[in-house]
């Protein structure tokens, strides 16, 4: 138990540092590359945080854990939307905007459509394979119009401060600091996997739960440290680009190593889209309610595990 308590105080830790640099090496490759840097979250942080999804469903689906495979890539998608995007919602309420734009409709209509078609699956109550790796078609649909819409919204290149960091520095910074994140990550799932297995918890409801949440401590992280930046733009960049890559990308990689089957995670393939119209509805409305909406987020989150603490 002890053991366990350290791992989890220490990997946390390491996410904290790895935050930091993740996010000041995203924000000046984006200026260095004339990125927005709300096209930045999405390709960098989205990505780079989403590692630990692609790694831990990929072995469980070979190692045939149907349970951990499916319950960890759902499981994060509603912790992005409810947990990290209630963070965001309410600091987007008590921080002035940044200069930067939120990221465009393609992002968050993108978002949307990848959770609606996981939750199709419902009807069917599994994943072939072949219906899986179909998840791919649209993921490099989206992929090569997110970099075309990047590439057209570029402006006139600005000028940068002498001394700003190099293009160089920005990608060790951000490489530096995701690899921090993912060992951190990594420690956090060891010792709170070790504590589940002491509580009994079954299989689906540690990948739902533990693996979820230690998994999506990085974009928690990194949307922490990008609002104190003033780039909120950054971490709602991050929000989406990670739920497209858990859905559209690793789900159907996981679900060619493993046909997939969805039977006792059919609730959570419902609440995800559910969550996400919440948290849309939070950014889209005036400052007056965000706060509210946020706040309404992040309780969703908590009442939801105490429904899978009522699951076991």
């Amino acid at each position: 138990m002890l053991i366990s308590t350290a791992m989890l105080a220490f990997g946390l830790l390491i996410l904290v540092v790895g935050g930091e640099a993740t996010v000041q090496g995203s924000l000046h490759i984006a200026r260095r590359l004339n990125w927005s840097p709300a096209f930045a979250g999405v390709a960098i942080v989205g990505f780079g945080t989403s590692a630990p999804e692609l790694f831990l469903s990929t072995q469980a689906a070979w190692a045939g854990s149907n349970g951990l495979a499916i319950g960890n890539i759902l499981g994060s998608n509603i912790a992005n939307v409810w947990l990290i995007g209630g963070m965001i919602v309410m600091f987007s309420h008590i921080k002035k905007q940044q200069e930067a734009k939120q990221p465009s409709r393609l992002h968050s209509i993108a978002a949307g459509l990848a959770l609606l078609s996981l939750a199709l699956f419902a009807l069917r109550g599994d994943i072939p394979s072949v219906l899986g790796g179909m998840l791919l078609l649209p993921f490099a649909i989206y992929a090569y119009a997110a970099i075309k819409e990047a590439n057209a919204q570029k402006k006139k290149k600005e000028k940068l401060p002498d001394g700003f960091p190099s293009l160089r520095h920005g990608l060790l910074l951000a490489i530096g600091g995701l690899a921090l994140m993912l060992a951190g990550a990594e420690q956090v799932v060891a010792g709170g996997q070790a504590l589940a297995r002491l509580l009994g918890m079954p299989e689906t409801l540690i990948g739902l739960s533990v693996l979820a949440l230690g998994t999506s401590l990085p974009e928690v992280v990194a949307t922490i440290v990008a609002v104190r930046h003033k780039a909120v733009a950054l971490a709602t960049g991050g929000i989406f680009g990670s739920t497209i890559f858990n859905s559209w990308l690793i789900l159907p990689i996981s679900t060619i190593i493993l046909p997939l089957s969805v039977k006792e995670s059919l609730p959570d393939l419902l609440i995800a889209p559910i969550a996400f119209a919440l948290f849309i509805s939070g950014m889209m409305s005036g400052r007056r309610y965000r706060f509210s909406i946020g706040l309404a987020c992040v309780c969703c989150y908590i009442l939801y595990w105490v429904f899978l603490a009522n699951r076991v």
